[in-house]
């Protein structure tokens, strides 16, 4: 079954407020330059702000030709951009010419194909729902108006109106006024009773927290993604990507952000290096390997201490720590 997913990036308010976009405003064509890292931070959203091509099996980065035909700008305003932007800090280039824009990977979101699918059969079946609300509404406001103009009727009608009778559900025939009576407030004053559907309310309120919780882990995974591109490599291939994903479901994210940071001080530029520290983290006993101290697990059969499993959900992480870029011995 296919795995398409849909990407977007999204803005900061304060985007165009930023330095970086300020100053590039008020170069000469600074306003096509914007344009221009906006479009690569589009080319490059679904490969974590890595400026890559996938040709088969083949990766291959952009190079400034080609960045010039898929943007359509002139060569010598993307060379002229480029520059630009290397010195500002918004895209980074390797030893072997790939371009990496660090931003990226906090700015992205996606949805697979078939929750697209989903969320927009919810939305039209909500559509429908507030429609039928809104048609009921009108019918019982046009009811009040019938029976206020029957109330203040003339003394025939109102007479004529109490001889009249309806039949029940159970072939009982009762006055219309004993009805309306039944229908009363203890005040005195008669009103139609409100029936509301309490359970699409509950559904909708759901359907928002599920939404909500997946943005959340959705915009953890982008902070963990985007701190081990600036401490370990960018992000080479949608297997790596699933590692850290599965690292981040099993040990969460402190512990993992804790790994990377490890690999780094260590000069270690594998995903390998930080598997191997959360596995012997977890089998250390203690529950904040990191900062050291004494175990807290329990006994292993082989005599070891094994910590007790990190919780991901339970993490209360200080992202300010994390905002940066590692430097060992700093």
């Amino acid at each position: 079954m296919g795995t398409d997913l849909f990407y977007w990036i999204k803005l900061n308010m304060d985007f165009f407020n930023q330095d970086t976009i300020d100053w590039l405003k008020e170069q000469d064509n600074g306003c096509e330059y914007i344009v221009l890292y906006l479009q690569l931070c589009l080319l490059s959203a679904n490969n974590n702000g890595v400026l890559v091509r996938h040709v088969g099996e083949m990766i291959i980065p952009y190079n400034a030709k080609k960045i010039a035909e898929q943007t359509r700008f002139s060569l010598d305003t993307v060379m002229v951009a480029m520059r630009l932007f290397t010195k500002l800090g918004l895209i980074e280039v390797d030893d072997r010419g790939t371009i990496t824009l660090p931003a990226v990977p906090s700015m992205v979101g996606s949805r697979s194909a078939s929750k697209e699918a989903v969320r927009k059969r919810a939305y039209r079946a909500r559509k429908k729902v507030l429609a039928l609300t809104a048609a009921g509404d009108k019918k019982e406001d046009i009811s009040r108006d019938k029976m206020s103009h029957g109330v203040s009727g003339t003394k025939k009608d109102t007479k004529i109106d109490a001889d009249e009778v309806s039949r029940t559900e159970v072939g009982q025939s009762v006055p219309k006024r004993d009805i309306w009576d039944k229908m009363s407030t203890e005040n005195g004053t008669k009103c139609p009773t409100e029936y509301r559907d309490k359970s699409i309310e509950n559904k909708r309120d759901d359907e928002d927290d599920e939404e909500l919780a997946r943005e959340e882990k959705r915009q953890t995974l982008a902070r963990v993604v985007s701190y081990y591109q600036n401490n370990i490599h960018p992000v080479a291939n949608e297997a790596e990507k699933d590692r850290l994903i599965e690292m981040l479901n099993e040990f969460g994210a402190e512990w993992v952000l804790q790994a990377i940071k490890q690999a780094a001080l260590n000069r270690a530029s594998t995903i390998r290096y930080v598997e191997v520290t959360l596995n012997s983290w977890r089998n250390s006993g203690n529950p904040q390997p990191w900062r050291g101290g004494k175990s807290s697990g329990r006994h292993a059969g082989n005599g070891n201490r094994v910590a007790d499993s990190p919780d991901p959900e339970a993490d209360e992480i200080d992202w300010s720590q994390y905002d940066d870029t590692y430097q060992p011995g700093t």
